[in-house]
């Protein structure tokens, strides 16, 4: 596995006047991909290795001149760890809009506040899931990251939930849909519901602490995960869909981390819809 960082820089009007220097120093670094200069906006992109001399020079010097930055991490893995890993965090590229998710259909979730100093909270389900079944069409798995008002949910066809079943997949239970609208459109599908808990990642996991948006009194909100690390003996009892024991968040909304077995990445594959996930493998460490 390799990590990269990427660091977006942005200059607006008279912080422009900066581009030279900057210019200047990422030249030296040998950074080519420097955009052309423009009086009233430039947008830096930088992908660098993380914690090279590169990476370490660029973070302290733009702390000496004061000058602001984002940043986010990227991960390749070998083709080894894509097509031999036992499991995988699964993410899916497609995420719904607002307005049709599940409470504006009718669903209750009851907002439990976890840290009252940061306000980090958790929408938990109260009711059988109401949802627009047609917007399923053709597709057959939905994986809903939590908003502020919805929280996570995943949604199969019943296609895919007879699959599911054929080729004994274990670790969750389907629930009933209730559908919302139109009877001729309606779709039958089943709510996915995790049951099997993995035990605590590996101590060789690595976090990130966002300097701005870390709360340190739950030191869940603002903590960046790095592809997920389970020593060998804490995974053997692992079932086709899981859901790790520590919390992750966007902003300060709690969302499920599900991690599936090669055997559902197969079965995404040969159904053709595994192109609308992404399947990050889990690292196992001996």
């Amino acid at each position: 596995m390799m990590a990269y960082v990427l660091i977006v820089i942005l200059l607006f009007q008279q912080e422009t006047r900066n581009a030279i220097k900057l210019n200047s120093f990422l030249t030296e670094l040998g950074i080519t991909n420097i955009p052309p200069y423009k009086e009233y906006f430039m947008s830096y992109n930088i992908r660098l290795v993380v914690a090279s001399s590169e990476h370490m020079a660029l973070l302290k010097q733009l702390e000496k001149w004061n000058m602001k930055y984002t940043y986010a991490y990227e991960f390749e893995f070998s083709e080894d760890e894509m097509n031999n890993a036992p499991l995988y965090r699964l993410r899916s590229i497609v995420q719904l809009p607002e307005n049709k998710l599940p409470d504006k259909y009718g669903t209750i979730y009851k907002k439990e506040c976890l840290c009252s100093y940061c306000g980090l909270s958790e929408s938990i389900q109260q009711t059988e899931l109401h949802f627009d079944t047609s917007i399923m069409k053709k597709r057959h798995f939905i994986n809903q990251t939590a908003t502020v008002t919805s929280g996570s949910f995943t949604i199969v066809s019943e296609a895919f939930a007879n699959i599911m079943e054929k080729k004994k997949l274990s670790g969750y239970t389907l629930r009933p849909v209730h559908h919302v609208g139109s009877m001729a459109k309606r779709r039958e599908v089943f709510q996915l519901i995790l049951n099997n808990q993995l035990p605590p990642l590996s101590s060789a996991m690595r976090f990130e602490k966002m300097t701005k948006e870390y709360c340190a009194h739950c030191n869940i909100t603002g903590r960046i995960f790095w592809p997920l690390h389970y020593d060998y003996e804490s995974i053997i009892h692992s079932k086709d869909f899981n859901q790790s024991k520590e919390m992750v968040t966007i902003g300060n909304t709690i969302i499920d981390v599900m991690v599936v077995s090669s055997q559902f990445r197969e079965i995404c594959k040969a159904v053709k819809i595994d192109r609308s996930m992404v399947f990050e493998p889990v690292i196992v460490v001996n």
